[in-house]
């Protein structure tokens, strides 16, 4: 790291050092699921790899972005709203008792291996059906499919037993085989949910840092980023062959076709490709170069909109589709055209461009008062993970796995606030509904137990 505090990036370097620093201690919970703490490493790799690789190339930042726009402005935007998120996390954090381990603890030892087993099954099925009826009723789409995503929950269940009752390894394995087998295959490669799955239960389950454990990571991170550089290189053919060239998500070959296929692809990769695919996935990682697109627009030619984003995400989980029928849809690739004057280019290959919430705050409310806001919101996610891990009955062991599908939404920087605040929504009301209305009876009969 000496090196990059004396290249020519040294004070945004030395700025990026002093935010993880910061986030990291405030967002870690110990031995409870770290889906905050997630978050908030992820945001800040986002923000801050575009640095690194400048400075590693010997660019100035502000000659690194493809797309121009001010770049040191928007890392420090981002960094700053990062940190005021982050700080918001922890005020939402206040008043949470120190036994949510121990609650998780009790439950997943009185579990027998089959129970784990059982309870896995239980989410795929879930799964399963949330997302069949998705396609099914598209009204109901939305809670449909935050309901498809508790299966998250039971795997998140099954390994936590697993490494807290120190058995059973083979069982979650097989299970963690399963779902990345699963997320290959489809027009998107969600490789990256299961692994961050296993990740959270794994961290919660571990009293204290050990050296197994940064074994543990070290093969995730590089699992991840071996996995996201490969896929970065195959993708754009892979997708122009199974929706056969026709620039959209519809899938024209068969599953055997395409894992072939995929297959090839990835056989057929050489030393330049993998460079190239790497040089591509950092710039795709680095998620605020459209932001600094967006800072030489607003205010300076668009005004900021006074709340209208924000306003708009908040009223849209109270407004669901099957009651409004003519809703408006959002188009992310169009905002972000609107807000860079084109720079993110026409929608095309199934796939749209967002400009991520902390440059949608910007937008909205500008500085100072963005800070303020993105500080409002860390709090409201920090309060709903207190909420949900502190529940007389359903804390503990399903509080962390639920608050673990809940806040996922809010991983990646470059997701929309529309989304991204629809998503916790959504997801918080169908976990309250099962709380309240279906776990009390449904986990005595087959558990003899709360969750």
């Amino acid at each position: 790291m000496g090196f990059l505090l004396i290249g020519p990036n040294a004070e945004i370097t030395l700025l990026s050092i002093a935010v993880l620093l910061l986030g990291a201690s405030i967002t870690w919970r110990p031995a409870e699921t770290p889906i905050l703490l997630l978050a908030f490493l992820y945001q800040w790799l986002q923000i801050f790899v575009g640095v690194f690789h400048a400075d590693i190339s010997g660019i100035k930042l502000s000659d690194y972005s493809p797309v121009g726009g001010d770049l040191p402005y928007a890392v420090w935007l981002s960094a700053g709203g990062l940190t005021s998120l982050a700080l918001g996390i922890r005020a939402g954090f206040i008043g949470i008792l120190s036994n949510v381990s121990d609650r998780a603890r009790y439950v997943s030892q009185l579990m027998t291996r089959q129970q784990l087993i059982r309870l896995y099954f239980i989410g795929v099925a879930i799964g399963l059906t949330g997302n069949i009826s998705a396609v099914l009723i598209p009204p109901l789409s939305q809670p449909f499919l935050a309901l498809a995503s508790l299966k998250w929950a039971f795997y998140f269940m099954l390994v936590y037993g697993c490494f807290v009752r120190r058995a059973g390894e083979r069982v979650w394995m097989y299970a963690f085989l399963f779902e990345m087998l699963q997320s290959i295959g489809g027009f998107f490669a969600d490789f990256r949910t299961p692994i961050m799955f296993t990740f959270l239960p794994l961290m919660a389950a571990t009293n204290r840092i050990r050296p197994i454990t940064y074994v543990w990571l070290t093969i995730g991170l590089a699992l991840t980023l071996s996995l996201a550089v490969v896929w970065t290189s195959v993708k754009p053919e892979y997708r122009a062959f199974i929706n056969s060239d026709s620039g959209s998500q519809q899938i024209d070959a068969s599953y055997s076709e395409r894992m072939i296929k995929l297959l090839n692809l990835v056989l057929d990769l050489d030393g330049h490709k993998l460079e190239a695919g790497l040089e591509d996935f950092i710039h795709r990682l680095s998620y605020i170069e459209f932001f600094g697109v967006a800072t030489n627009f607003v205010p300076s030619i668009i005004p900021h909109e006074n709340g209208a984003i924000y306003l708009d995400a908040i009223t849209r989980p109270l407004m669901p589709r099957v009651l409004f029928p003519d809703k408006a849809v959002i188009d992310d690739s169009e905002r972000t055209n609107m807000y860079t004057g084109g720079a993110a280019g026409p929608s095309g290959g199934g796939t749209s461009i967002s400009l991520g919430y902390i440059a949608e705050a910007y937008i909205d409310f500008g500085v100072p008062v963005m800070m303020l806001v993105l500080f409002v919101l860390g709090w409201v996610y920090g309060l709903i993970y207190k909420v949900l891990v502190t529940s007389a009955r359903f804390g503990g062991l399903w509080g962390m796995a639920t608050a673990s599908c809940v806040l996922y939404p809010s991983v990646p920087l470059e997701s929309s606030f529309t989304k991204v605040f629809g998503g916790v929504a959504t997801g918080l009301i169908v976990v309250l509904f099962l709380n309240s209305a279906i776990l009390p009876r449904v986990s005595r009969a087959i558990f003899g137990q709360p969750l």
